[in-house]
């Protein structure tokens, strides 16, 4: 898998949605993304998809040049799905707007694209993600409720928030989302460690929330250090998820 083939993907999917009267672009980017249209947050989320599309397409072009692929080869057909993604077109009718990417040169610029760049990354499992994303939905709902003392309670509602939105950004940015997000989980865990070590022992039942926070995250870091390993010959992240659930032992959290 590599960027372009990511982004092809999600154009594929976008174009093949069909066209309907009075629907507007966001909620084909929606469809296209898997995002929930009836969450509160949809427009949000939407927002920062298809600006991290754009940064993706961007990419795209910088590989392609320093390949020494001229911009002759891919320039308009690439400003033209950029054009397409912009955040100020969401609001727009998707009817006037699809025949701008649907010609064949426009999609087979993003194929091409995928088939030159090399490969350099693997796909997580979709029922690993699946999973997972469905575990943090849990955690997310079940958080006001579980009463946490306050470093407890920040340190969990960020990562939570974190993980899950960089688990709704895997299709358009690929593992590289989730792995900023755990680098940076296990940074906040370190930064919090004593406040909630204290909070720990006064507060036991607060343990078993924090401890599938943790295990979360945990999962998630061994998920890409796997894909790592596969391109890269070695990854340091099992070894930070191994240090996260013993950081975060908070004296016997997890």
């Amino acid at each position: 898998m590599n960027t372009a083939q990511r982004l092809s993907d999600i154009l594929h999917g976008l174009l093949s949605k069909g066209v309907e009267n009075g629907v507007s672009a966001a909620v084909m980017w929606c469809r296209a993304l898997g995002i929930d249209e009836s969450t509160p947050g949809k427009d949000d989320e939407v927002v920062l998809a298809v600006q991290a599309y754009r940064a993706e397409l961007d990419s795209v072009e910088a590989v392609l040049a320093s390949m020494g692929f001229g911009p002759h080869l891919y320039k308009k057909q690439f400003d033209r799905i950029r054009s397409a993604a912009s955040p100020y077109s969401l609001g727009s009718d998707w009817r006037g707007m699809v025949g701008n990417v649907n010609p064949t040169d426009v999609r087979f610029a993003l194929l091409w694209a995928a088939a030159v760049m090399p490969d350099h990354e693997d796909e997580l499992e979709a029922a690993e993600l699946t999973a997972l994303a469905g575990e943090f939905d849990q955690l997310s709902e079940a958080i006001g409720a579980a009463n946490l003392p306050p470093a407890m309670q920040a340190y969990a509602s960020k990562q939570i928030k974190s993980l899950r939105a960089a688990l709704r950004m895997y299709k358009v940015r690929g593992i590289a989302a989730i792995q900023e997000s755990v680098e940076q989980s296990f940074g906040a865990a370190q930064k919090a460690q004593r406040a909630m070590a204290v909070e720990a022992a006064s507060v036991p039942e607060a343990r078993t929330f924090v401890q599938r926070v943790n295990g979360g995250i945990a999962r998630a870091m061994t998920m890409c250090d796997s894909a790592e390993k596969m391109h890269k010959g070695g990854s340091a992240l099992l070894t930070m998820a191994e240090g996260l659930q013993n950081l975060l032992a908070l004296a016997k959290v997890s």
